[in-house]
């Protein structure tokens, strides 16, 4: 499979898997976050200085990334949470890819000052349509840490205490 790919909003080539975009490191990092708008051309990522794959929910790989910049500021996160649509170590999950479009589309809207949803902060988010191959990098959400709930398992709500509660204090 292609593991670099060109995404149709930003036109720049994308990695299909965690380990292209560790190769592609700091440089693929910077690269995309220039495009995507949320880093200032005069910034760059200087390193990834850990990385984790992530194993929950379905379809692609995901990695947790802790990164460095050049210039460090308040506004950009130093940990980020990584989406691939591809899995190519099982066709199961591989074959839901095409859920990513939209994830994309609503991230990329989810960058509109006037977005009406709290949501992490989209770093860079792009797709290459024709193949289903997807990418995005976000701020990571740091559940079970400070005021942040624990991040519950997907479908199994019937396992969350006080889950009305819970659903009550989100829809708050």
């Amino acid at each position: 499979p292609d593991v670099w790919v060109t995404g149709d909003n930003f036109g720049i080539s994308i990695p299909a898997d965690p380990a292209a975009l560790l190769e592609g490191g700091a440089n693929f990092l910077t690269k995309a976050f220039h495009a995507g708008g949320r880093l200032d051309a005069s910034n760059k990522v200087t390193a990834i200085v850990d990385s984790a794959e992530f194993y929950d929910g379905g379809s692609g790989k995901k990695l947790k990334l802790t990164i460095t910049y050049e210039r460090p500021d308040a506004t950009l996160p130093n940990r980020l949470f990584v989406k691939f649509s591809r899995n190519f170590d099982d066709a199961l999950w591989d074959s839901a890819k095409h859920m990513m479009l939209s994830e994309v589309n609503f991230a990329l809207l989810s960058r509109s000052p006037d977005f009406p949803v709290m949501v992490p902060l989209l770093m860079f988010g792009d797709l290459e349509v024709a193949s289903e191959t997807g990418l995005l990098i976000t701020e990571l959400i740091p559940y079970g840490e400070g005021n942040v709930e624990v991040a519950h398992p997907k479908c199994m709500d019937y396992l969350i205490p006080d889950a009305v509660d819970n659903y009550r204090a989100i829809f708050r």
